[in-house]
């Protein structure tokens, strides 16, 4: 029994040492974005992250929620480094933060070894700031590095953008190459922005609604033109847009090749004769899409399928102006955290702020009218794309 005893004693010692050179081994700063913070700063705040009105915001919108709270709590240790035993979710309800008002509030119940009282945990996902420890907590790895800046929430996202391609109808958009050199050879596609652009237009002084466009421009066009050859046309049958796994994907209704209806769907658009068009519920092509194109007769000499691979390149910032403290304003953690969006001429437009100090907001998302990037591309030809931005003020 004592032998038995001792060889507990000596697993429980090694466990408990193990842990302790883990945690030395950490190091005191990480990366967050484009600063550095505490790998694992525990929250001045006593309510931090214990109370429903004082979440962990933790970001990424209701899509990425489970996994980005799942990440944090994998971190998260008790007291004396002891794992914890998540319960599952208490549940969620709203809340009216102090400075980003209601808010859906998720609930965890976790325990650890020596404590089996249920602590209920409270996590934001539609706001983000540094990951702090609760108090009464510690953590195994860095929070910052285990979460990681929130991805863009499409629920944020759409519209936003939407907004914008309705603020911007007048403007004019060149469509998207089918062709990855950059020219127009078997046609063009229309993303989504684009066409809410064109329905606006066309609607004039009755545009719609951008959280509630209409059902048919939920999505974007593919434009396949007839190939020439020899003077004689070889026009597409089938226009498809080809997914990552190699599996077409399932148009909204038949192909439109009837010309008055391209011209009604593509306002002022010059449409080639004898065009096929394809519509799918997507926001633009992706980056691992394929256009496959299949021609009823195809020129003497070529495929009757031809298939385009879609190249995108992601926005670049190329200017970012420094973002100042309001006179009189101090903050422990003076960063913002915002979402935007970067129209065709690389602005950031329809900015909001995702999280950090409600003093700071308003510089932040000020300074952003001097911020400029090179907007996306997709096969040359730019596009608008959301984004999260971190604003660290100086």
């Amino acid at each position: 029994m004592r032998t038995t005893s001792r060889f507990l004693c000596s697993v429980l010692a090694l466990i408990n040492t193990s842990w302790v050179a883990t945690a030395q081994q950490m190091p005191p700063t990480v990366p967050l974005g484009s600063v550095r913070v505490e790998s694992c700063a525990e929250a001045s705040d006593a309510e931090y992250g214990l109370t429903a009105v004082k979440p962990i915001q933790i970001g990424g919108g209701p899509i990425y929620m489970n996994a980005r709270q799942r990440r944090f709590l994998d971190a998260l240790r008790g007291p004396g480094g002891q794992a914890l035993r998540v319960l599952g979710g208490v549940g969620s309800k709203p809340e009216n933060l102090p400075d980003f008002g209601v808010t859906i509030i998720d609930q965890y119940a976790v325990t650890y070894e020596g404590h089996d009282e249920p602590i209920k945990i409270f996590m934001d996902a539609y706001h983000f700031g540094h990951p702090r420890v609760p108090k009464g907590f510690t953590c195994a790895t860095p929070l910052p590095t285990a979460l990681r800046l929130p991805p863009v929430d499409p629920f944020k996202a759409g519209p936003a953008m939407l907004a914008l391609a309705i603020e911007q109808a007048r403007s004019a958009f060149s469509p998207i190459p089918l062709d990855a050199d950059g020219s127009n050879a078997h046609g063009v596609a229309f993303d989504q922005f684009r066409m809410v652009a064109f329905a606006t237009r066309a609607a004039g002084a009755a545009p719609f609604l951008p959280d509630r466009p209409p059902a048919d421009l939920r999505g974007m066009l593919v434009l396949a033109y007839p190939a020439s050859c020899d003077g004689q046309r070889a026009l597409a049958q089938l226009v498809e847009i080809v997914g990552e796994q190699g599996t077409p994907l399932q148009p909204v209704g038949p192909l439109v090749s009837n010309a008055s209806e391209l011209s009604a769907l593509l306002p002022d658009v010059m449409i080639p004769p004898s065009s096929v068009a394809a519509q799918y519920r997507l926001a633009g092509p992706r980056p691992k899409d394929q256009i496959r194109i299949t021609y009823a007769t195809p020129c003497v000499g070529a495929a009757q399928t031809v298939l385009l691979p879609v190249t995108v390149e992601p926005a670049k910032l190329i200017t970012a102006a420094t973002a100042h403290m309001p006179p009189g304003v101090s903050e422990s953690d003076p960063t913002v955290y915002a979402q935007a969006v970067i129209d065709m001429e690389g602005r950031f437009r329809r900015a909001v702020a995702i999280g950090g100090p409600a003093s700071l907001i308003p510089a932040a998302l000020d300074s952003l009218e001097q911020w400029r990037a090179r907007p996306a591309q997709i096969n040359g030809a730019p596009v608008v794309q959301p984004i999260v931005l971190q604003i660290p003020l100086r």
